[in-house]
């Protein structure tokens, strides 16, 4: 019995190392993912492409990992199809509502809209799952909302397209965790297979409309294709928005939705203040202040 239970001890262990490293590649990639969002956005302003391309950065080098490790699934039920299609749906609108954001405001100012997170998972988990929670959760998520309230009223950047669409995100992400978190827990499928059918359902969902906006704009796609393509910044912005977006399924494996939304919020703390070091954004005593009550 002993031993046995040394043995569980060792397990946990090992998994909570796991998990914890897993957490540190997520902020490190989602940092990345930030900053080259908001670098190529500010050349070439196409959130729709943007999209497209990270998702196609995405289905390729995932295609090609997964099957070179010999880790390729294919759905083989139904509902396993059904719950990929409209978390495919859900992940490329709430994509392109981030996007948007980031292109209209600051990444600071998007990401301590997007720590609303938490206060629709909450409302969707109850709803949709029956979940219940404790008084403790209620009065954090209103300290949230009384942060991002605070943040907005302080922000010398403030847009009311950049906040609607972070915030319209929030509760599209949110859906997004409830079904994939239903996906992990019902079917077979791993993580990692998860998300690659996820980037090929949203570039799927895409092109049509990308092929409209090429031919509504032809001289802004002809810049950012031909003249000034940018390519090697769009490829980083790529993959690190499919890193951060597999650890964040590796997570989800490991956490409840609640949880992983709260560690989130600790992700963004760090994105904040490293995208107002990178691009040197003006910000007050009182808005920092803001900031860290509504992210943490």
């Amino acid at each position: 019995v002993d031993r046995r239970q040394r043995q569980m001890c060792i397990r946990d262990s090992y998994q909570s190392i796991y998990v914890a490293l897993l957490i540190v590649a997520w902020y490190v990639f989602s940092i990345f993912a930030g900053i080259y969002n908001k670098d190529y956005l500010n050349i070439h302003p196409l959130p729709l492409w943007f999209t497209c391309a990270q998702a196609l950065v995405g289905s390729v080098f995932g295609f090609v990992a997964l099957k070179s490790l010999g880790l390729y699934q294919v759905p083989s039920k139904s509902v396993e199809w059904k719950l990929l299609g409209v978390s495919s749906i859900v992940h490329c609108i709430g994509t392109i509502l981030t996007n948007i954001s980031t292109l209209q405001a600051q990444v600071s100012f998007t990401h301590t809209v997007k720590s609303a997170d938490p206060l629709f998972t909450v409302i969707l988990s109850f709803y949709y799952l029956g979940q219940k929670f404790s008084k403790t959760t209620i009065a954090s998520i209103v300290v949230i909302v009384l942060g991002i309230a605070l943040a907005c009223t302080t922000e010398f950047s403030f847009t009311w397209g950049g906040f609607l669409t972070a915030m319209a995100s929030n509760a599209v992400f949110s859906t997004r965790t409830i079904f994939s978190k239903k996906l992990l827990v019902e079917t077979k499928m791993d993580n990692q297979n998860v998300f690659l059918y996820i980037s090929f359902g949203t570039l799927l969902f895409l092109l049509p409309f990308l092929l409209l906006e090429i031919f509504l704009y032809p001289d802004e796609h002809y810049r950012a294709f031909i003249e000034d393509p940018q390519f090697w910044l769009l490829f980083k912005a790529g993959m690190s928005h499919y890193l951060y977006n597999v650890t964040s399924y590796l997570l989800l494996k490991h956490l409840t939705s609640v949880t992983h939304s709260v560690t989130q919020g600790f992700k963004r703390l760090f994105i904040i203040y490293c995208s107002i070091l990178y691009f040197r954004n003006p910000v007050s005593w009182l808005n920092a202040l803001a900031s860290a009550i509504a992210v943490g």
